[in-house]
């Protein structure tokens, strides 16, 4: 399973950054929400 999402107050201007795109951030550095899956 993969989940992603966007906080759109985690963003930056592309051209002020050499063209960077994406980064990765650790998971332990930022909120994750608490996901439980149910089967029925």
């Amino acid at each position: 399973m993969d989940m992603k999402w966007t906080d759109d107050r985690i963003k930056w201007n592309i051209t002020m950054y050499n063209g960077l795109k994406k980064i990765r951030i650790p998971a332990s550095l930022l909120w994750l929400p608490d996901i439980v899956l149910y089967n029925k």
